[in-house]
């Protein structure tokens, strides 16, 4: 009967992340010197810190709709202050966009492609791993524009920040972005 119900519970099993990044259709892999945890959801969390995981996925914008935002006028972009455990996929009207991590270079994405005028959904899921430390991590959210190879932007409409108090175990925040639609007063 054991055999039965392990099987039965794998097939019910979730998604399986390593460090955060989605790789559910790892095969042939042994992690050593790692931490295992399975979420509520049946998902599989592997924090292995002496890997490197990438998805093989490219990161393609969404069909620009007619009447879509034009590019170069609404940015993401990120500030790390040293942080350490943060992994963070950023959506906007429901695309992944992004994934920032803790470490990694400053990100700087032109949004456009993402964004219709009027009202857009952005939602930050935070990634379970390790205990944050560090400083602050910050993603940006809003209308600038490339000064000679330098993104300005005065007054980001949303500013999502990681800190080392958050807890390990991610969590979502949803926010709105607003861009004007041509033609009405903003």
């Amino acid at each position: 009967m054991w055999p039965t119900l392990l099987l039965a519970s794998l097939a019910a099993a979730g998604d399986l992340y390593v460090n955060g990044v989605l790789a559910t259709g790892l095969r042939s892999q042994d992690f050593e010197g790692c931490d295992v945890r399975i979420d509520e959801r049946g998902d599989i969390h592997v924090t292995a810190p002496r890997y490197v995981v990438r998805s093989l996925e490219e990161r393609a914008p969404a069909p620009r709709a007619p009447g879509a935002v034009s590019t170069g006028q609404w940015w993401l972009v990120t500030e790390d202050h040293d942080s350490t455990g943060h992994s963070v996929e950023v959506f906007v009207n429901g695309d992944l966009v992004q994934r920032v991590r803790s470490g990694e270079p400053q990100v700087i994405l032109d949004l456009g492609p993402w964004l219709v005028p009027g009202t857009n959904d952005v939602t930050f899921s935070a990634q379970p791993g390790p205990p944050p430390g560090g400083g602050v991590l910050h993603v940006y959210l809003g209308g600038g524009f490339n000064d000679a190879g330098v993104v300005r932007m005065n007054d980001p409409q949303v500013d999502y920040a990681r800190r080392s108090s958050d807890p390990p175990g991610g969590g979502m925040e949803d926010f709105v972005l607003n861009v004007p639609v041509p033609g009405e007063n903003p």
